[in-house]
């Protein structure tokens, strides 16, 4: 998230509707945001998990759903791919009340940190909701990812998901 000009690590279900996200930090440094790619949270969208269990991927101290795309040197990759990689943990059936999706007001991706210690930083690029994703037609960074404009249209006329109800 960016605050008063500087970038701090929040886990997703504290972020709330207006606030910044960081999306590229092209400095690498996560008190410099010199020509980063910002944008404010549109919605917050909460799914609740079935059973209350899901498969998540643990990446350091960044916990993720095992469906989210990870921006990877081989392109992107589902975060259970990855972890089958040795790039993280897959935790099975494991048990979180629900899922966290952003909508951002220009689309595009996150950062996330995947250090395992603590107060240090190593980030890589996440998207914001596990669902089908096409090619940008008009990317803002290299390789990045999109939700269908049908998709986009579509999340647009359900009012529910202005409050950041499912």
């Amino acid at each position: 998230m960016e605050s008063l000009g500087q970038t701090c690590w929040q886990l997703i279900y504290r972020a709330e509707k207006g606030d910044t996200v960081v999306q590229t930090l092209p400095s690498g440094n996560i008190e410099d945001l010199t020509g980063a790619l910002t944008t404010p949270i549109k919605t917050i969208c909460t799914f609740d998990c079935q059973n209350g269990e899901s498969d998540i991927v643990r990446k350091g101290r960044c916990i993720i759903t095992a469906h989210h795309h990870i921006q990877t040197a081989d392109g992107w990759m589902t975060a259970r791919q990855t972890a089958a990689r040795g790039q993280g943990e897959v935790l099975v059936n494991f048990n979180i009340p629900r899922v966290y999706n952003l909508c951002l007001e220009g689309g595009g991706d996150i950062l996330i940190n995947t250090s395992g210690q603590q107060g240090a930083t190593s980030f890589t690029t996440a998207t914001t909701m596990g669902c089908r994703f096409e090619q940008a037609a008009d990317p803002q960074q290299m390789r990045s990812l999109t939700y269908p404009e049908d998709t986009r249209t579509r999340l647009g006329w359900r009012q529910d998901l202005k409050f950041g109800r499912r």
